[in-house]
């Protein structure tokens, strides 16, 4: 029983300790992280895309027939980013034929499709649609044929930085950014932590 009751002492008063230490993280709402940083990193551009997400099921229309104001064209023009970053890794020419393949009818050569991206000019396309003959009929490099889509995903980076980052940058989910770049150069200190118990004891110190 005493034993008992003062390992639940010891929890209580390590814990409340460690909440009376614990470190406050907050940031500026008016810093502003760069387009290119949100992208680069996978935490912050999946709270990009999930706003956009959100976007396109909240926002009624297509914005009036114009292609910058239509969440369902954001929201392709970023998959079709993360995309190529996945299609520029496939290992051989099957793969990279099969995906290529998919990309075009999803996102390039159907007006239809609920990812087509109409802002493309026409010789890009027709420069893809090229290599991807030349994949097939085997006179392709796989290396010239994982960049095939580069320009494409630069081209949809830009779209996206020119018409709807700043709308993100306004949003709710934009806040996930900041706290996370807050924390960032937070190291937790040995104090911060609760003493729970005792999982094991060597020679050379214990494992709490």
């Amino acid at each position: 029983f005493i034993a008992a009751y003062e390992a639940e002492r010891l929890y209580q008063l390590t814990r409340s300790a460690a909440e009376g230490k614990a470190t406050t993280v907050t940031a500026s709402s008016g810093m502003r992280v760069a387009f290119s940083e949100v992208t680069a990193n996978t935490a912050f551009s999946g709270v990009l895309r999930k706003w956009l997400a959100s976007e396109a099921s909240t926002t009624k229309g297509n914005g009036g027939g114009d292609d910058t104001k239509n969440p369902d064209v954001a929201l392709a023009s970023f998959d079709l980013i993360v995309a190529e970053e996945d299609f520029a890794v496939l290992p051989n020419a099957a793969a990279l034929m099969r995906t290529a393949t998919t990309l075009v009818e999803k996102h390039l050569s159907s007006p239809k499709s609920a990812s087509y991206l109409p802002y493309f000019p026409a010789a890009m396309k027709e420069a893809v649609e090229g290599q991807i003959k030349l994949l097939e009929e085997g006179t392709l490099q796989n290396a010239d044929a994982r960049k095939m889509f580069g320009e494409m995903a630069r081209h949809a980076s830009t779209f996206l930085e020119s018409h709807w980052f700043e709308g993100f940058l306004g949003s709710d989910h934009y806040g996930y950014i900041l706290d996370l770049k807050a924390k960032e150069g937070i190291v937790p200190k040995l104090d911060q932590f609760q003493v729970i118990r005792v999982l094991g004891e060597g020679g050379f110190g214990q494992v709490i």
